[in-house]
């Protein structure tokens, strides 16, 4: 896992009485297809509006209404998310942070400054701080985030011009831009520079800057002295791929254990759950079993009391009426009035017969779901003890094996990584103490300091490792007769089979821009060098819609390839794609990519921003 950069999480448009406009992003290979006018470029604008552009995005019809825009973005050191919203005339930021937090970020980069949206998203680069040359002569200012934003965010415009991806094609800004290629490269800033001096200025000078050189060399020697090293810098160079190596493995190892635990507790989520189910089922049981109890007393009782009308009816026969209920007149006396039609003692034993035999039947079937009940009850009660043991012996997995082998791991890769730390900052100062050693060398020579030279330099190795990276890529695209990917320190560009890249037509640019762009990603996190950790391009196969001529066909699986190539290499880190044509169908099926599709019609989703009805203005 890096420690450097983020990558984007969610992006709303919100406007008041509007449904918000929202897209989703994740790790790894993210595609927005559709077809023209849906909103793709407009995402696009809004992202780099977001990253501290100062233009706002362009004005489409379908934004008519919404005033805000708003940025989830997350570390990829600690997954933490932050929140920036900005309104779409421009001006400064509110950031909110994972505590809830909140405070506001000037858009307009400032030395020294912490509260600007620059400075935020530096930090979480790994490159606050940092410095770059900004003219021949060798003067330097604090590194901005715009001066990265050209390397990240590619619009279709950018994509296929035969510039340097390197140079946004200012004349003023090309020391800058090469400066920070070259950080991007070395992870080395040019905070050791120190300005030429113009011929006339006197030796005074020349012997202060020699003094500031000393200086620098000398805190540069304390510093290591603090650290206590005792290798050089090219055994330090060795210990740090050895660490490096040591904290993968161990992340590698916390990330298994870390699934294992995960696993465990998903299991005991379920488990629980499961047992408050069991639990509300079992008290529902106790009360049906209880009200089907009372009612089996009332059926009892209603058989009894059947069973004395029976009894009764059958002895009423057997009584002889002497005087009148009513009155007490003897029989003979009886007023006609008092007399009333006497049941027959037989047809109400008989009715009483039936209506007990119903009764019996009920009783039948009351018997027969306390039964049910009864088993659904043990059935349950053994099942809950069989959870129960379940989740005492994950518990017991947890707290014996797991969480401690997960404690081990963090506190070792937290060990490997502070010594890594300490190598790396003393392999920078070996570097800072050989640039201060050059410029004194330089003055002693009587000749131009190092941050005279009219260009930054770059070194030789690093740029063929990064043409080397954009082989890779175009390798695993299935470009067509790839020979070798070399770098043009003339150009500052990828020379691709002995032939220029702005020597290609369009449609070529933009694949080979793609290449260089990811390949710089790629380098970067494999080195474990500060990179902002993601890359959005938009359009970058237009080669399949508008071929040239005079380049070489294409393979049919270029589209294809490039896709598949993306989702692999940047799992960790992030691509963001917007094309008018979706991945492959397995890949997407896959689950490997995050894929969004716009139809530009009624059906499924139309565009970037919702389709708004229409009945009310009607």
């Amino acid at each position: 896992m890096s420690e450097y950069g983020f990558h984007l999480v969610r992006l709303v448009l919100t406007g008041p009485g509007l449904a918000d406009a929202e897209i989703r992003f994740s790790r790894g290979l993210n595609v927005i297809s559709g077809p023209s006018d849906t909103g793709k470029t407009f995402i696009l604008q809004c992202i780099d509006f977001m990253l501290g552009a100062r233009d706002a995005p362009h004005e489409i019809p379908q934004a008519d209404g919404y005033t805000t825009v708003v940025l989830e973005i997350a570390a990829l050191a600690d997954t933490l998310t932050y929140s920036l919203s900005r309104a779409l005339r421009g001006g400064s930021f509110l950031l909110r942070a994972p505590d809830g937090s909140e405070r506001v970020l000037s858009e307009t980069h400032s030395a020294g400054r912490s509260d600007t949206v620059s400075e935020f998203l530096l930090d979480l680069c790994g490159l606050s701080g940092n410095r770059v040359r900004k003219n021949a002569r060798g003067e330097t200012r604090s590194l901005s985030f715009r001066d990265l934003a050209h390397l990240i965010v590619i619009a279709e415009e950018d994509i296929i011009r035969s510039q340097s991806p390197v140079l946004s094609g200012q004349y003023t800004t090309r020391t800058v831009e090469k400066s920070v290629f070259r950080l991007l490269l070395s992870g080395v800033d040019d905070s050791a520079v120190v300005a030429a001096d113009e011929p006339r200025v006197s030796r005074a000078r020349v012997d202060a800057k020699e003094e500031v050189l000393q200086e620098l060399a000398s805190q540069a020697r304390a510093q290591l002295a603090e650290l206590a090293i005792n290798s050089d810098a090219v055994a330090l160079q060795d210990q740090l791929i050895r660490l490096e190596s040591a904290c993968a493995d161990a992340e590698s190892r916390l990330t298994d254990v870390g699934a294992s635990i995960n696993s465990i507790e998903t299991r005991r989520r379920d488990s629980w759950t499961r047992l408050r189910q069991i639990d509300s089922r079992m008290e529902v049981l106790r009360g049906l079993a209880e009200r089907f109890a009372l009612l089996r007393l009332q059926y009892e009782s209603d058989m009894q009391r059947l069973d004395a009308i029976a009894e009764a009816g059958l002895r009423l026969n057997d009584l002889n009426v002497e005087r009148c209920p009513v009155c007490g007149a003897s029989p003979e006396h009886h007023d006609i009035s008092h007399r009333s039609e006497r049941a027959d003692p037989n047809a109400v034993a008989g009715a009483s017969a039936i209506e007990a035999s119903r009764i019996r039947s009920l009783m039948s079937d009351l018997d027969a779901t306390r039964g049910e009940i009864a088993d659904e009850a043990r059935r349950i009660a053994s099942e809950k003890a069989v959870l129960e043991g379940v989740l005492s012996d994950l518990a017991s997995t947890l707290a014996a094996s797991l969480r401690p082998q997960a404690g081990e791991l963090t506190v070792s890769m937290r060990t490997i990584r502070d010594e890594r730390d300490r190598v790396r900052q003393a392999i920078a100062l070996y570097k800072q103490l050989a640039q201060v050693e050059a410029m004194a060398d330089g003055l002693e020579d009587g000749g131009q300091s190092a941050g005279s030279s009219s260009t930054p330099d770059v070194s030789a190795s690093d740029v063929d490792m990064l043409a080397q990276e954009a082989e890779s890529r175009l390798r695993a695209w299935n470009f067509p007769a790839l020979d070798r990917v070399t770098f043009s320190e003339t150009d500052w560009d990828i020379v691709i089979s002995g032939r220029r890249r702005a020597s290609h037509g369009k449609g070529v640019r933009a694949v080979t821009h793609a290449a260089f762009t990811t390949a710089l990603l790629a380098y970067c996190e494999s080195r474990q060098l500060p990179h902002p950790g993601f890359v959005v391009m938009d359009s970058p196969l237009v080669v399949y819609r508008e071929p040239d001529a005079s380049d070489p066909a294409f393979s049919a699986d270029v589209k294809g390839a490039f896709f598949r190539d993306l989702a692999a290499t940047f799992a960790n880190s992030q691509a963001l794609v917007l094309e008018n044509e979706e991945p492959p169908d397995e890949l997407t099926a896959s689950g490997t990519v995050t894929c969004v599709r716009f139809t530009g019609t009624n059906i499924g989703r139309s565009g970037f921003i919702p389709a708004r009805s229409t009945t009310a203005s009607e």
